[in-house]
């Protein structure tokens, strides 16, 4: 039996689906959706999908029977949400809380199947449409490594939202690749990590590739050590104390030196969260952050628990830790070492990076928060009176079932399965096709394609102003880039341009080669196995 078909097995669920349970998955694929093809505040597109997106959350939670001590603090959660909204106009935490409250009766496997299919048909196609220059993409050129680097988006809004973004597709499937041999285990989390060093090729984000490395490690640890159990037990409920003290006392307390070091080894995160902690007031639901009153406008709160405290407030927060202790020490007790393993690569993750609490919509750890917490809340109302156990049920049309053509979810993922067990079973024919196409695409880019000695950017993302501009005409640009000169966000005459040599260029040349090998590889092998599948259907 091939490993696909193996993984198929092991995580299969009830095909059958409630409405109610269809309708939380509508809401939950629009609005991870949104941000998976990287879609952002102020779109119209992304403000549609938030309308939709809430409207199928009011319709589940309508649909799903709940008691009178649920609804309780499931308003307590949402109304929190809400004043959070009104005194910082960050939406991220509200969100969270829809993820959270309408999570009852939804299978867990259901939620990160339908965030695995999003995500790993988004973060591919973003990354080609945005490399072969289809859709325009964000951006920046830093000094990294003693040299000026292109750290690209690939559709994302920031370089390192695009790392996090990989690692959350990592922890999808590794959430589905479980009960392997070590050997196996150690395959994929290779084969993962190659993706992450390929990733970081061109986001060059420095905290998401440790991040990643840091969780694949976890992932191994918690999942494949078996004997050293114990251990792994007690260190996972250290993590996020850990984590906590650095982040929110470290800056703090941590002078001179060691400070400094610490400070560039996270480019600047540590004074940024030292000035937001020493210099901004506590409030109970957050605070809007004006760029022009700060000591800096492009000051921003990397820090995932600095963002929970000083933007979202101290109540938010206080529900917020509490929910990540609770959860790690019910997934601990239970031996559920993938899903522990998820919470805490997020909770690391959070040190350096924002996307556990912010409109990001991507931390799929309040999936876990959110069954961990209605099984909390199940136990506490045993030892309520009978009045706040009684329920409450609005639309009875919720436990209806669903019928089998309208789950798309179950029939897209059973066509991509098939798939991929096609190329499970023959791998080493479709590993020599993919290196094959690789290679030849490789080699053709570098023979056609002309080596660049010069890069040329335009005034937004040039890093030296004190460097003269220089004005290109049409012709000029035409003329460069039929020499194989690289010109970036050329707009006109009237803008001038700046010409970056060395290793800036060859970089450049070097990625747009390596994708050109790689989605010529991968193209060919997704074809070859769907012309298989056909031939076989015929038959």
């Amino acid at each position: 039996m091939s490993n696909v078909k193996t993984i198929t097995n092991q995580t299969s669920d009830d095909n059958k689906v409630t409405a109610a349970q269809y309708c939380y998955l509508l809401y939950f694929a629009v609005m991870f959706f949104a941000k998976a093809i990287g879609l952002y505040d102020g779109q119209l597109l992304y403000n549609i999908s938030i309308v939709v997106g809430m409207a199928l959350f009011g319709f589940k939670v309508l649909m799903s029977r709940h008691s009178i001590f649920e609804l309780c603090w499931m308003a307590v959660l949402l109304i929190c949400g809400f004043m959070v909204v009104l005194n910082t106009d960050q939406r991220g935490f509200l969100f969270y809380m829809t993820l959270v409250a309408g999570i009852k009766g939804v299978p867990e496997k259901k939620v990160f199947k339908t965030a695995l299919l999003i995500l790993g048909f988004a973060y591919p196609v973003m990354a080609f449409l945005t490399l072969s220059g289809i859709v325009s993409e964000y951006y920046r050129l830093h000094h990294k490594i003693g040299m000026y680097i292109i750290c690209h988006g690939l559709g994302y809004p920031h370089p390192n939202v695009t790392h996090i973004t990989y690692m959350i597709l990592t922890m999808l499937i590794l959430y589905f690749v479980r009960n392997k041999s070590a050997v196996q285990m150690l395959k994929i989390s290779i084969l993962l990590m190659i993706g992450n060093l390929i990733v970081f090729a061109y986001a060059f984000s420095f905290t998401g590739v440790i991040a990643v490395t840091v969780y694949l490690i976890i992932n191994f640890c918690l999942t494949q050590i078996k004997s050293a159990r114990k251990i792994w037990s007690i260190l996972s409920q250290i993590v996020l104390p850990i984590c906590l003290l650095f982040a929110m006392i470290g800056p703090l307390v941590i002078k001179g030196h060691l400070f400094d070091v610490i400070n560039k080894a996270l480019n600047t995160r540590f004074y940024l969260s030292k000035y937001f902690l020493t210099t901004q007031p506590a409030t109970p639901f957050g605070m809007r952050f004006i760029p022009e009153e700060l000591e800096n406008y492009n000051y921003t709160m990397d820090c995932s628990y600095v963002y929970g405290l000083r933007q979202l407030g101290v109540i938010p927060f206080i529900i917020l830790i509490p929910a990540l202790f609770y959860t790690i020490y019910s997934l601990n007790k239970k031996g559920r070492d993938v899903e522990l393993a998820i919470m805490l690569g997020i909770c690391v993750a959070g040190v350096t990076e924002p996307f556990m609490f912010n409109p990001s919509y991507r931390n799929i750890g309040f999936i876990l928060i959110g069954k961990c917490i209605f099984e909390l809340s199940d136990n506490i109302s045993k030892r309520l009176p009978d009045f706040m156990n009684k329920e409450i049920h609005v639309l009875k049309i919720g436990d209806k079932e669903v019928g089998g053509k309208a789950l798309i979810l179950e029939r897209v993922s059973g066509f991509i399965e098939d798939v991929f067990s096609r190329i499970s079973g023959n791998k080493k024919r479709y590993v020599s096709l993919f290196f094959a196409m690789f290679i030849v695409a490789f080699v053709s880019y570098y023979t056609v394609v002309a080596h660049p000695t010069t890069m040329y950017v335009n005034d937004d993302i040039n890093e030296e102003h004190d460097w003269t501009g220089v004005m290109l005409t049409e012709e000029d640009v035409r003329s460069l880039e039929d020499s194989g000169e690289i010109i970036l966000d050329y707009t006109g005459e009237g803008t001038p341009m700046y010409a970056y040599e060395g290793m800036t260029p060859v970089i450049e040349y070097n990625r747009r080669a390596l994708a050109v090998g790689l989605y010529t590889g991968a193209f060919c092998v997704i074809l070859v196995s769907l012309c298989a599948g056909f031939s076989i259907r015929k038959r």
